[in-house]
């Protein structure tokens, strides 16, 4: 386990009252975890809070991270990022994970924001061309709480992958 202070690039809206905040290891000190793993973040009252990584293995020093933000907790947080370029992590954590990739298909399901284990997932299948059927199930309470995904129109033209809402 590494603890990083990375700096805040940015903190955007994608939607269903999630966020979706990309932080920047420091240089030289790439991240090292299998897909599916999560990473705490320090809040400024010493607290931590548990996030799955959204960005897969191959992204070096860029990580991604999708935010909920309806409880105080997030609120608070979601401030805490907006307003200081940097913030301490420790990561990574987690046991499901893919180390190694299957010899036959994948089904990956999530709900709400645990979508963010399943881009990682998809987007390190990708950089290692696995090419078994993916099937991704995705559920939510409302039909509103679909959040923005960075990959998901290039991931409907992927002849392997096999999108569900």
């Amino acid at each position: 386990v590494r603890n990083l202070a990375c700096q805040v690039v940015e903190c955007a809206d994608v939607g269903g009252d999630v966020w979706r905040v990309h932080l920047r290891a420091p240089a030289g000190k790439p991240p090292r975890y299998h897909a599916g793993q999560y990473l705490m973040i320090e809040r400024e009252n010493g607290e931590k809070s548990a996030f799955s990584l959204a960005s897969a293995p191959h992204s070096g020093r860029e990580l991604q991270l999708h935010v909920l933000v309806r409880e105080s907790s997030a609120q608070a947080l979601l401030e805490q990022l907006r307003r200081n370029p940097s913030v301490r992590i420790e990561m990574p954590f987690g046991d499901t994970h893919l180390s190694e990739l299957p010899d036959g298909p994948l089904v990956l399901i999530a709900a709400g924001t645990g979508m963010a284990q399943m881009h990682s997932l998809i987007e390190h299948c990708r950089a290692a061309g696995f090419k078994h059927p993916v099937h991704l199930y995705w559920g939510v309470r409302r039909p509103e709480d679909f959040y923005e995904i960075e990959h998901w129109d290039e991931w409907k033209k992927l002849p392997n992958l096999f999108l569900h809402k």
